[in-house]
């Protein structure tokens, strides 16, 4: 494109836009634009603050089939205390075992592993760090046995998977056993590598395991449950199993020094409760001993997380509030005015590039405080990334703080040292403005895990809302955004859109 003098055609721009743009609308002329200079192209550049921007809370969240769940209580200093418990099915890992006669429980070992990662490999073992905990406290919880069925379908929806919520906590408490199974005290993840001693037939194995939650849970429990049952139709199938034994409940029973929250990885193969037995044997000489065996349970195939949250309210208009978990989430109209999205259509720009950038308001939060490194946007009108996310060339796998940065821009700083979050929309504008949709509305949530777009159910202040992204729902982090209405003008929310003209 042949360089043209900046000063003269800004002017002339300034003056060919707001005639068009008043013979459409008379607010459409008041947005300026001007001639920005790039180092791949010369491009003019349209500035709107017409969109619209507000928080909504979310109401629930739908929490079963979660790539990860959590346990614990978060303490944020802006939004609040939030507790999250969980509800898990139990499985038989070979339906119908043959107990012996003679079977008898040594012990009874809960293991859900941490996620964690190696640091150091030495002739000793391993020392690990912990991936994903929230917190430096301590929590006290409990473990129940559930009454409540966790169907896999839903009659109510053409049998289709049968959708759990985080606002559920009253309804699967109403069905508890009134005793808890087992009770842990000061609990906080620990990262350590745990030495393992196993019975096997007459002898026992030793390993060593990566950090986890590993509780003793009491035989006599497990003995009337499992062994007692050896032969009956409790135990014939896990469709028996899960409608006699309906699961168990981790509740929270409270937070010291502002509590801890971990992910557990239940996906994890390690991830079961083991019952270690013993049985008497006799060998072809006659001689009388005692084998050791174990038998595992598996956790699922249902498991839900459930929220109790003291955050209630949005504090004002001028910000937008993002918390993770069923926290606040903002909801974006790029034009709410159509008639200015048809006479950008009419000049039938070809867009080079168009950005969001959502300034943080420091000022609103506390001294360190912990904010998301990244957040997404995502189409209301259908619940899927925008195509930006889709095109991204920048994905990486094991690197997800930085992975897609080109789309969804990290948490950043200017050259004043204000933070904020840039998210480029190129594509999505070039779709928006070279055809006739009018899918305008935007969703925009924390994240903790870019490289995972799936959404889940949801339910929000506003009809906008019935989905919501999975790495959101995970994410106990929350922020405070400018939005268009911020005092402060640099930082108001606002679209960019650097185009050059087709005719």
């Amino acid at each position: 494109m042949t360089k043209l003098n900046f000063t003269r055609l800004s002017h002339l721009s300034l003056l060919l836009l707001a005639l068009v743009f008043t013979s459409c609308n008379d607010d459409f002329s008041e947005v300026g634009s001007s001639l920005v200079d790039n180092n791949n192209f010369d491009a003019l550049l349209y500035e709107t603050n017409n969109l619209t921007a507000k928080s909504t809370k979310i109401e629930r969240a739908q929490t079963n089939q979660l790539p990860v769940y959590q346990l614990g209580s978060y303490q944020d200093p802006i939004y609040g205390k939030t507790d999250a418990n969980l509800l898990t099915q139990i499985s038989l890992s070979n339906p119908d075992p043959q107990f012996q006669e003679s079977a008898e429980l040594d012990s009874v070992i809960l293991n859900i592993p941490y996620f964690s990662t190696i640091t150091e490999q030495t002739a000793d073992g391993r020392t690990y760090k912990l991936d994903s905990v929230f917190g430096d406290g301590r929590i006290d919880f409990s473990i129940f046995r559930s009454n409540y069925f966790l169907r896999p379908f839903d009659p109510n929806d053409d049998f289709n998977s049968q959708a759990y919520y985080s606002d559920q906590t009253a309804l699967f408490e109403s069905n508890l056993d009134p005793a808890p199974i087992y009770q842990v005290q000061n609990f906080k993840p620990i990262a350590q590598q745990l030495t393992v001693i196993t019975p096997s037939g007459s002898s026992a194995d030793t390993s060593k395991v990566s950090p986890r939650l590993r509780v003793a849970l009491p035989t006599d429990y497990f003995n009337d449950l499992i062994l007692e049952n050896t032969g009956t139709n409790v135990l014939i199938s896990n469709s028996n199993f899960q409608d006699f034994f309906r699961g168990l409940y981790f509740k929270v029973d409270g937070a010291d020094n502002g509590g801890v929250l971990s992910y557990l990885n239940f996906t994890s193969d390690e991830a079961k409760i083991t019952l270690y037995y013993n049985y008497d044997f006799t060998d072809v000489s006659g001689e009388d001993s005692k084998l050791n065996s174990t038998y595992d349970l598996n956790f699922g195939p249902n498991t839900v997380n459930t929220f109790e949250s003291e955050y209630t309210t949005l504090p004002d208009q001028e910000n937008l509030y993002l918390k993770g978990n069923a926290g606040s989430m903002a909801v974006i109209n790029l034009f709410p005015d159509q008639s200015e999205l048809d006479s950008i259509r009419e000049l039938d720009w070809l867009v080079n590039e168009a950005n969001l950038r959502f300034y943080v308001n420091e000022s609103a939060l506390p001294e360190n405080y912990d904010q998301p490194e990244r957040i997404f946007i995502y189409s209301l009108e259908n619940g899927l990334p925008l195509s930006d996310y889709q095109f991204a060339s920048d994905i990486l796998q094991n690197n997800i703080v930085n992975s897609r940065r080109v789309h969804l821009g990290r948490l950043t700083e200017d050259d004043n040292g204000d933070s904020y979050y840039k998210i480029r929309i190129t594509n999505y504008m070039n779709n928006l403005v070279s055809s006739e949709s009018t899918d305008t509305k935007l969703g925009l949530t924390v994240s903790q895990n870019v490289n995972i777009p799936n959404t889940v159910k949801a339910e929000a202040g506003t009809d906008s809302v019935s989905e919501i992204p999975v790495a959101s729902v995970v994410s106990p982090e929350g922020t405070i955004l400018y939005g268009t209405q911020a005092p402060i003008e640099s930082k108001r929310l606002q679209l960019d859109i650097y185009y050059t003209e087709t005719n």
